[in-house]
């Protein structure tokens, strides 16, 4: 009876030993305690017609970290970003940024950051325009939560 036991004891140990493995923990890719969003859309136009029949479409990705937001707009195809402004030209421009409805500022690359962005919560649109500040009628918005 004994026997049985210790037997049966030492079985249920074994498979509790076995089972229970401690988990390696990842470490966090680029920061710890990131609130990381993604939003992509992809918008289609009229106004952004390529002589090839493809409109431009926009995908957003944003990451927040501390007050600053991480953001990186692809534009395609075949879109160039400058910050020329002389002659409207087909498949170049820039981006103008809004917060809460105001005007922000204007960028001529796809990836930048919103540095110092006050608490609360926040709508971010981006515009897609053209070199000669028109709209191709293609944008994006969002809300991020700083804290």
């Amino acid at each position: 009876m004994m026997n049985k036991f210790f037997i049966t004891l030492t079985c249920f140990t074994l498979v509790l030993l076995t089972g229970c493995k401690e988990e390696k923990r990842k470490e966090p890719e680029v920061m710890n305690h990131v609130n990381e969003l993604a939003t992509e859309v992809s918008l289609m136009s009229s106004q952004a017609k390529k002589p090839s029949g493809k409109s431009l479409s926009m995908t957003i990705h944003h990451q927040i970290k501390g007050q600053h937001v991480y953001m990186e707009c692809i534009v395609g195809p075949n879109f160039h970003f400058t910050d020329d402004s002389r002659k409207r030209k087909q498949g170049e421009g820039r981006l103008h940024v809004y917060v809460d409805g105001k005007f922000l500022e204007t960028k001529s690359q796809g990836a930048f950051i919103l540095r110092g962005m006050p608490t609360g919560k926040h709508t971010i649109t981006v515009k897609l325009m053209h070199n000669d500040q028109t709209e191709y009628g293609i944008s994006d918005s969002f809300e991020v939560e700083i804290n």
